[in-house]
């Protein structure tokens, strides 16, 4: 029986999260994971409406892991306003809960030193010869910066595997993990 839900953007954050929780939580609760496909400023109408279908007007634990975008109050105060049992306790805003960021922005944190030439260089410096050229059904953002970082250092299959944020290519350990370890543990444990 599910003991937590955690309210999350996509399958890659859901990815993420779950392999941070095999690494760093011991003996974590049972936990789902629901996909909104959207931001917190974007949640609305029928997904709310969803999610508290699905969550049972969020009688069960519930937690939200988002990103923050370019503004952390907007995303909690548009959280607490769609959810009106739900405290703010309960909003972890990616990277850190402090700034404004994404998923991408806290991986760029857990990248190795050893490592972190390839992407601040070598895949940067592609993006902005790619973007440069103004294609317009062509352009590299931070998710395509990620996945070619991956698909570079891993060997792949066609099959649509799922990303491994593993050593030697993601610290899992990092002290850029604490404040969203230190979230999930108060909820999983």
């Amino acid at each position: 029986m599910t003991e937590l839900f955690i309210v999350v953007e996509g399958k890659e954050d859901s990815n993420f999260i779950r392999q941070l929780i095999e690494h760093r939580i011991e003996d974590p609760k049972s936990y789902e994971f629901i996909f909104t496909n959207t931001n917190a400023q974007s949640l609305s109408g029928d997904l709310i409406t969803s999610i508290n279908i699905e969550t049972v007007s969020l009688e069960k634990p519930t937690v939200f892991v988002m990103d923050a975008d370019d503004s952390k109050s907007k995303g909690v105060s548009h959280l607490l306003n769609a959810f009106s049992n739900i405290r703010e306790d309960c909003i972890f805003l990616l990277p850190n809960h402090s700034d404004d960021g994404n998923l991408e922005t806290l991986l760029r944190g857990v990248i190795p030193e050893n490592y972190d030439a390839l992407l601040s260089k070598c895949i940067d410096a592609f993006a902005n010869c790619v973007n440069g050229l103004n294609l317009k059904e062509y352009a590299v953002g931070e998710k395509d910066k990620f996945f070619i970082y991956h698909a570079g250092l891993t060997r792949s299959n066609s099959s649509g595997a799922r990303r491994l944020y593993d050593l030697p290519y993601y610290d899992m350990n990092s002290p850029v993990l604490n404040p969203l370890v230190e979230f999930l543990k108060n909820h999983l444990t």
